[in-house]
């Protein structure tokens, strides 16, 4: 059964939005029957500090034949530069939704060229960066495009089977790959990454398909295996945005926990143990993002 909350959003108009602190959800109760497929989806967000605003920001988008998802990152150290970490991410994800809306991107690649594009010639941000994945799925083909850029990235879970992991791009250890505003009083050692630099990729997907994108909070805190336990234990729930609270409070209840090794070690190492002093014990205090995608078939 679906959640009051959910069946409230579905309820309401086509097209219709709505925005909280970095935060985008999207409803479209438009269908056609071409489509073979279609997402339900929710997203949720938790800030590291609670009285901070979440310098991570997402949307959805279902733009009729196709439907996007994203999730980026702000980085955090543009603070103490004087710049407030929240507006890149937020705005680069208000201009992919707003671009998806009016356009109806088939890729994510142009989806965010144009979306930084409008954010450069707007003069909309002054600096900061995030980490960015995005995803479009095509309803007619039943197909996922995926881009990722750093340490935000996604899970393509089937059945029990994770079919797509995060990968994590890194200049370092804690430096991931990043867009970025630079304004001229910025180090010159400031990380900016070209769009160019992002990992695509495309997915044959299957009714009953679960897409979960994350900000780095969430998946440095929980094991693939953890993952799958969650989703099990959520076999019946067919409300995406219920699924995206349960997940997003659970790797919040694990960041702070002290007696367990954070997966973020071999996320970011890619497995090697170089020293017993560069395992990460306890789990990651960082903003939370997570947003449940389940494909269904109209």
């Amino acid at each position: 059964m679906l959640s009051s909350t959910l069946r409230r959003l579905l309820n309401k108009q086509p097209d219709q939005w709505i925005k909280s602190t970095s935060r985008l959800l999207v409803t479209n109760t438009r269908t056609s029957p071409a489509r073979k497929f279609d997402v339900l989806a929710g997203g949720d967000s938790k800030p590291r500090v609670l009285k901070r605003p979440c310098e991570d920001a997402f949307f959805l988008a279902d733009a009729g034949d196709y439907y996007a998802i994203g999730v980026a990152d702000g980085v955090g150290q543009w603070r103490s530069a004087g710049y407030d970490p929240t507006i890149f991410p937020t705005t680069l994800m208000d201009n992919c939704h707003q671009l998806m809306m009016t356009k109806g991107y088939s890729d994510p690649l142009s989806l965010l060229n144009d979306s930084y594009d409008k954010l450069i010639h707007d003069k909309q941000v002054e600096g900061g960066s995030a980490t960015v994945c995005l995803l479009i799925l095509n309803k007619f083909e039943g197909t996922l495009k995926s881009l990722t850029l750093g340490d935000s990235s996604f899970y393509l879970v089937r059945d029990t089977q994770l079919l797509h992991t995060p990968n994590y791009q890194l200049y370092s250890r804690d430096a991931p790959y990043q867009l970025a505003i630079v304004p001229p009083s910025a180090p010159n050692t400031t990380i900016s990454s070209k769009i160019s630099d992002a990992t695509l990729s495309t997915f044959e997907l299957k009714e009953n398909d679960h897409i979960i994108a994350a900000t780095d909070g969430f998946i440095d805190n929980l094991y693939d295996e953890e993952l799958i336990e969650e989703l099990n234990d959520m076999h019946n729930i067919n409300d995406a945005l219920g699924a995206a609270r349960i997940l997003c409070s659970r790797a919040y209840q694990l960041a702070s926990r002290p007696d367990r090794i954070a997966p973020s070690h071999s996320r970011r190492t890619g497995g090697k143990i170089i020293d017993d002093l560069d395992i990460e014990y306890g789990g990651i205090i960082d903003d939370i993002t997570v947003v449940v995608g389940m494909v269904t078939k109209t």
